[in-house]
């Protein structure tokens, strides 16, 4: 049996070695490498639907649940429970890594053309990293903040920010009166908390981990725009803090109380 956080960290490994082969012109390993990492990940999804710590992987384990022993990428994601999602809303970016199949190892090389292995690569990474893997690590980070509000006070601002130049790592940035001291503290007290409380797909997740003052006039503005504390609001395709991002989860935004009147 292979564990949840194995088979992610898997697929995200594959699809980086997808990323070097397409840059060293290896077109044929890139697409096949890209769709494992597909497969793996919708294992993944799989265990994560059904509750299961595990997916299984020889042949024995395989002996009660043989509908799941398979390679096509189209039975595993009806399988993930996810299949009405994917295609009613991200259909184009299905149909690039769709056309995979575990045979194309036995490819003719050079069967594979640059444009081919760019699209699939560009689909599987928005699949992977936004739409099959991020549920579960939003619901994380969301449980992360309340809990951390919980024990060292609220936050002004908690969000993950995709930039489009780091299109498969998050920013968590984070305000609170209480973190403005020390940011290093600040900081390394929540990779404590990442640590222990999402476990090994929590930081690898992150491209950098940022604390701003309650009083910045970015975070003030995010916080006049969008108002939560402890949910989520998804937005995409916007600027904050002077950066293009891709895609945000503000889970808490919210003003500090004014200072109580002498």
């Amino acid at each position: 049996m292979i564990l949840v956080a194995e088979l992610e960290h898997i697929a995200r490994a594959r699809l980086e070695d997808a990323k070097v082969l397409l840059t060293a012109g290896r077109f044929d390993g890139a697409t096949y490498l890209c769709g494992y990492a597909v497969e793996v990940a919708l294992k993944s999804r799989i265990c994560r639907t059904l509750n299961w710590p595990e997916f299984p992987s020889t042949g024995g384990e395989f002996q009660a649940y043989r509908s799941f022993q398979t390679h096509e990428l189209d039975v595993l994601l009806r399988l993930s429970g996810q299949e009405a999602r994917i295609k009613d809303n991200h259909f184009a970016l299905w149909n690039a890594v769709a056309v995979w199949k575990v045979e194309s190892r036995y490819n003719v090389v050079g069967t594979a053309e640059q444009p081919d292995a760019t699209t699939m690569i560009h689909a599987a990474n928005e699949l992977l990293v936004v739409h099959m893997m991020e549920p579960e690590l939003t619901d994380k980070f969301a449980e992360l903040e309340s809990y951390v509000a919980g024990e060292k006070g609220a936050f002004t601002l908690f969000a993950l920010f995709m930039r489009e130049d780091a299109p498969d790592r998050w920013d968590l940035m984070v305000s609170a009166p209480w973190a403005g001291g020390d940011k290093q503290s600040t900081v390394n007290y929540l990779i404590g908390q990442i640590k222990s409380r999402l476990g090994e797909e929590g930081l690898p997740s992150l491209a950098r981990i940022i604390v701003i003052d309650p009083h910045d006039a970015a975070v003030q503005a995010l916080n006049r725009a969008i108002q939560i504390e402890h949910g989520r609001v998804e937005v995409r395709d916007r600027h904050f803090f002077g950066l293009p991002v891709k895609h945000a989860y503000i889970i808490t935004s919210k003003r500090p109380p004014a200072p109580a009147a002498a």
